[in-house]
């Protein structure tokens, strides 16, 4: 199973979104952003270069607080 099929969305779909979640973490003042499904699923993932983090543990993190 191709990654995003499960929730509708294609490779074509992810190549839009993944610049366009670049960008609000640059230009805004934002330090990192996750993109998730309310099933919990991760979409997208961004963080300024100076942060070492895990964009499976930042998604799950999310995910987690969209639950509670």
């Amino acid at each position: 199973m191709e990654f995003g099929t499960d929730l509708g969305i294609g490779p074509n779909e992810i190549e839009k979104i993944s610049p366009q979640i670049t960008f609000i973490t640059s230009n805004a003042d934002i330090e990192a952003i996750a993109l998730v499904s309310l099933e919990g699923y991760q979409i997208a993932f961004s963080a300024l270069p100076q942060y070492q983090v895990d964009g499976d543990q930042f998604c799950g993190l999310a995910s987690a607080l969209l639950m509670t």
